[in-house]
């Protein structure tokens, strides 16, 4: 069974047992989703189209300001039938290495931060999940955009 998140004018579907945290209003969204061990998935949605590449490196920064041996690198990747870009980084917090997804995505007139991370092990099993959460709010847009 899954949960399903229907606010702000998109949708997506998440594992029940994880924590759903929504912070958003109508003119600014931020929901997320966290997961028992800690991982976590977020979507952020500008309200307005912004240059993809120039919110990726604002992201980008904010990371390098808060993390220590701090590495990202460029990514592409086809999600389901998703063409996805944004970067690939790890970086340690409190002596646990951490991988992080980022994936800026043109939603009609908005802007959406994709973000996703946990710890280097677990990113292995739950990259699926992540995915398929992301593939559920990208179909939910086909129809909405």
């Amino acid at each position: 069974m899954s949960g399903k998140f229907d606010r702000h004018g998109i949708q997506f579907q998440y594992p029940e047992n994880w924590e759903l945290v929504d912070e958003g209003t109508d003119d600014a969204c931020s929901v997320s989703v966290h997961s028992p061990d800690g991982g976590f998935w977020s979507a952020t949605i500008h309200s307005a189209a912004t240059d993809r590449q120039d919110l990726a490196q604002r992201v980008l920064e904010v990371m390098r300001s808060e993390y220590d041996d701090f590495e990202a690198e460029p990514c592409r990747e086809r999600v389901d039938a998703y063409r996805l870009e944004g970067y690939d980084m790890l970086f340690y917090c409190r002596y646990v290495l951490v991988a992080a997804r980022l994936r800026i995505v043109p939603a009609g007139e908005r802007t959406m931060v994709i973000l996703y991370q946990s710890d280097d092990q677990q990113m292995r099993e739950l990259t699926p999940v992540f995915q398929a959460i992301t593939v559920s709010l990208l179909r939910s847009l086909d129809t909405a955009v």
